[in-house]
C-alpha cells in the first residue's frame, strides 16, 4: 500500500506536517519560557491549514481534519492570552484576538495589577507632597499607598503598551522583565509567576523518564535527597 502511494502526495505530507512538528519543538522546550508562545502558536496552526491552489484533493481533506482537531483540542485559556500580552513584541495582539476580547483582557490584567501590592508606590511620593499630608517624622510609618494607588496602576499598563519597547530577540523574555521591574513593578510580578509556567507538561514528563533511569534495579537504595540533586542537576545542566 505505501509503495503505491504517490510520491507527490508523500512531498505534500512531509512538508505540512514537518511545519507542525518544528511548531510542536517550539513549544516544548523546557529550558526558557514558552507559555507567551501557545496562542500565537494556535494561530499560525490555523494558518497553515488554510487551502492553497497547488494543494491536491488529499492534503485539502487533511487540512480541514487539523483545523478540526486544532480549535477541539487546542485550548486557550486567558492566562495564555495575557501572558502574551506581556512580551513586547505581542503586546497588542495584532491578529491574534479580537478588539472586543482584547479589551476585556486589558481588564482582567488591570485588576491583576491592583491586587498587588508593592513598596514602589510610596517611593515614588515626593517628599514635599509628604510634609503637606503629615509631619516628615512620621511618614515611614503611615501607609500613603491610597494617594496615588489606581492612577499608579493603570498608568503602568498604559505605558507598556504606549511606549516603545527595546526587546532583543537574542535574550529572553525574562531577561526584559529583569531589566525593567523597577519601571512597571506589577506587571513585572505577574510576569515573572506567569513565565514560569511551561506551555506543555513536556519536562514533567522528562522528569519522570530520568527518575527511572537513574532508579535502576542497581540503585534501588538511593537516598532520596541524592535522587532529587542528581535530577535537579541534570534538569538544570545546560545552565552552566
Amino acid at each position: 500500500m505505501i509503495a503505491g502511494i504517490d510520491e507527490k502526495i508523500l512531498c505534500e505530507l512531509i512538508i505540512f506536517l514537518k511545519q507542525f512538528f518544528e511548531l510542536r519543538l517550539t513549544l516544548c522546550r523546557d529550558n526558557i519560557p514558552t507559555i507567551h508562545l501557545v496562542l500565537p502558536t494556535k494561530q499560525k496552526m490555523f494558518l497553515l491549514c488554510n487551502d492553497l491552489e497547488v494543494d491536491s484533493k488529499y492534503i485539502k481533506t487533511l487540512k480541514s481534519i487539523y483545523k478540526s482537531n486544532i480549535e477541539k483540542y487546542f485550548k486557550i485559556s486567558d492566562l495564555h492570552k495575557i501572558s502574551t500580552v506581556l512580551f513586547p513584541p505581542l503586546r497588542h495582539l495584532n491578529h491574534l484576538v479580537s478588539n472586543e476580547e482584547k479589551t476585556n483582557l486589558l481588564k482582567i490584567l488591570s485588576n491583576l495589577i491592583n491586587d498587588i501590592k508593592t513598596t514602589t508606590i510610596t517611593q515614588s511620593i515626593d517628599e514635599t507632597e509628604c510634609q503637606s499630608e503629615v509631619d516628615l517624622c512620621l511618614k515611614d510609618f503611615i501607609d500613603l499607598s491610597h494617594i496615588q494607588e489606581n492612577t499608579f496602576c493603570d498608568q503602568e499598563l498604559e505605558n507598556y503598551l504606549n511606549f516603545p519597547q527595546n526587546f532583543d530577540f537574542n535574550s529572553t523574555v525574562l531577561s526584559y522583565w529583569q531589566q525593567n521591574c523597577i519601571k512597571y513593578p506589577r506587571l513585572y510580578r505577574i510576569a515573572i509567576r506567569l513565565f514560569s509556567i511551561p506551555a506543555t507538561n513536556l519536562s514533567s514528563e522528562r522528569n519522570f523518564s530520568a527518575a527511572g533511569l537513574t532508579l535502576t534495579d542497581h540503585r534501588s537504595n538511593l537516598n532520596p535527597n541524592n535522587v532529587n540533586h542528581l535530577l535537579f542537576i541534570k534538569s538544570n545542566f545546560d545552565l552552566h
